[in-house]
């Protein structure tokens, strides 16, 4: 293949990618929108923040209200995990040697069939990418609040993390194609992206009260914390390590020292925004849950209750944040509330509270404010692969 093909195949799969999930998105929320088990997730969440956002910002809200907003987004991080899991199944029969893993069937595919079908999950990243970008600067430069909706922390961030399948994919796949080495990293960031998001969003269907639902929860958690430490730390580590070494034996200078950086700046951006406040806030968890498993018998229900709304709340922030830079995005989106005229005392409430309690309201600064919410939840969206 030559650059223009790659680049065309790309742009190509940036408009497919968009078009699937503009016309995706209505239709299952046309689907979902009457199942009881979408309405008793949303119903949990509302019951966690709405004493928070009457009590410390002055708003109150139904939870018609709320089921609303969930209703609208839920469909999008579906979707987002459907182009992981597509893009990193392309990358399986190299993996497993020429194997199609569908059942019922025996298929093994030639080397080169496998390199092209692992070069186009790549390829499929990469066209994702560039129409998230896409979305990101016209949000950013062409509407009148871009600075707001897409503050240069954010732009920065989400530029860094778009770098290594749009700065390296092409070049390795005119030179690399057939090293599964490259086979491996397509899958395992976009397998990783997949299970952190998808264990995500099962999760807030799960009520912890209920023991059972509570054991899966922690196991879930736990496996995803092990997926992220595997793919984002150990078998990176070694799969970049075998990259840099063919680059160094080939003099490929350029190529060795743009892997270096890009390398360096991914791994700095897994840990520090993934790995590590996953683990936190799991740990956070756990203890949280012990406190409220060695209330004594006779504790009165009030105080049951209580330390069970606490433990939700926490299980709630454990994974719809990973990266700690929100903190300073969603303080900044409370500071335009208050300077478009919408009260709120100084004190702040856990974030985790705001994240997972996001609706659509009557007045319109909150509506405004909530659209910011919107397009920063899109923006996330992407930063777990």
């Amino acid at each position: 293949p030559t650059v223009t093909t790659l680049i065309q195949i790309a742009i190509f799969l940036a408009i497919f990618w968009a078009t699937i999930f503009t016309a995706a998105k209505p239709i299952i929320a046309l689907v979902i929108k009457d199942k009881q088990w979408l309405r008793d997730s949303s119903n949990r969440e509302y019951e966690r923040s709405k004493k928070w956002f009457k009590e410390q910002a002055g708003i109150d809200f139904t939870e018609e209200t709320y089921f609303e907003y969930y209703l609208k987004n839920w469909p999008n991080i579906q979707l987002i995990v459907l182009q992981h899991l597509v893009g990193g199944s392309l990358c399986l029969p190299s993996i497993l040697g020429g194997w199609v893993p569908l059942p019922g069937l025996k298929i093994v595919l030639d080397e080169s069939t496998c390199s092209s079908l692992a070069c186009l999950g790549i390829l499929s990243e990469i066209g994702w990418e560039i129409q998230d970008i896409f979305t990101i600067f016209y949000k950013r430069f062409c509407t009148p609040s871009g600075n707001k909706l897409i503050p240069n922390v954010m732009l920065i961030i989400s530029l860094l993390h778009h770098s290594l399948a749009t700065t390296l994919g092409i070049p390795l796949i005119l030179h690399y194609r057939n090293f599964k080495v490259m086979h491996w990293i397509c899958l395992d960031l976009q397998a990783a992206g997949a299970v952190v998001m998808g264990v995500g969003e099962y999760t807030k269907l799960l009520d912890i009260s209920v023991p059972f639902q509570l054991l899966q929860f922690q196991v879930l958690t736990f496996l995803t914390l092990l997926a992220m430490i595997w793919t984002r730390i150990i078998h990176w580590f070694y799969l970049m390590s075998q990259f840099l070494i063919v680059w160094y034996n080939e003099k490929a200078w350029t190529l060795l020292i743009i892997g270096l950086i890009v390398c360096a700046l991914f791994t700095l951006f897994s840990v520090s925004a993934s790995i590590v406040p996953l683990y936190q806030r799991f740990m956070k968890f756990l203890k949280v849950k012990a406190d409220h498993q060695s209330l004594p018998a006779n504790t009165d229900e009030l105080t049951k209750r209580k330390s069970m709304r606490n433990l939700q709340l926490v299980a709630a922030d454990v994974h719809t944040s990973v990266d700690t830079l929100e903190d300073d995005l969603i303080k900044t989106l409370f500071q335009d509330y208050n300077s478009e005229g919408v009260g709120m005392r100084q004190s702040m409430p856990p974030l985790s509270t705001f994240r997972r309690s996001s609706m659509l309201l009557n007045s319109s600064e909150i509506r405004d404010a909530m659209r910011r919410m919107a397009s920063y939840h899109d923006l996330k969206k992407d930063k777990v692969h």
